[in-house]
């Protein structure tokens, strides 16, 4: 992969003219764009997705799928028939779920969430009744030992993973990721795109910081450049070692 292929931008925004604007100036520069839960309860999922494809981008279906068997083997068909080039269920959906959605899922990458980058050791507490170390490597079994081509998860969590059988040699895409800083950050195990290439990580899921770049860095073309370049300079250093 080019370094600008390992870059997922998040699609976080509300209309069509918003996701136009971005994929037509933002598909030569990255990899993917991630279609998530605003844009899919504003537009519709299959419409965000022919829409994204129709300007040559690639997709990200961010749909955090979480239900009973059944329902979870007819949703990730009906997913397989839109040709999104990869999606995530939810890992606590249990083995069953995830069995029934690995054998649904066509041509596309099956990725299996772990615990949401917005959770620090006292949410998860709070939630699971452990810490976020233990939950994340106890769903990331549970997904790779049933079906999960890879795994959603903070780049903190990947250093976990390392050396693994099993963990080691899944498609990691990491959330989290921030280049330099966004304000009203809900962020809590973040690192910067040079940190979690070198932690392991193979795509960053990357939104605010190139759809809305802060004015020194520029237009967000200029910020996925800029990027890009971070994630070169540190496969080039990985691959020195």
């Amino acid at each position: 992969m080019k370094p600008k292929d390992r870059i997922i931008v998040a699609l976080d925004v509300s209309t069509v003219d918003e996701v136009v604007d971005l994929v037509i100036a933002l598909a030569p520069h990255v990899g993917y764009f991630k279609v998530g839960l605003e844009l899919i309860n504003s537009i519709g999922g299959p419409r965000a997705v022919r829409l994204v494809n129709s300007f040559g981008g690639r997709v990200f279906y961010d749909g955090k799928l979480h239900d009973i068997p059944a329902t979870m083997a007819r949703s990730v068909s009906a997913l397989a028939d839109c040709h999104v080039d990869m999606f995530n269920i939810h890992a606590s959906a249990g083995p069953r779920a995830i069995r029934e959605a690995a054998a649904a899922k066509g041509g596309s990458l099956l990725l299996g969430v772990t615990v949401l980058t917005s959770f620090d050791d006292h949410e998860c507490q709070q939630v699971y009744g452990c810490n976020v170390d233990e939950l994340v490597f106890r769903w990331a079994l549970l997904a790779g030992s049933n079906g999960c081509d890879g795994l959603v998860c903070s780049p903190a969590d990947l250093p976990r993973f390392a050396g693994h059988p099993l963990l080691d040699r899944m498609v990691k895409v990491t959330p989290g990721v921030r280049p330099w800083p966004v304000e009203g950050d809900d962020q809590k195990r973040s690192m910067t795109p040079a940190e979690a290439i070198r932690a392991g990580a193979d795509y960053l899921v990357i939104g605010r910081p190139i759809t809305q770049p802060p004015v020194r860095i520029g237009s967000p073309v200029a910020a996925a450049k800029a990027i890009a370049q971070q994630i070169k300079y540190a496969l080039l250093a990985a691959a020195s070692l």
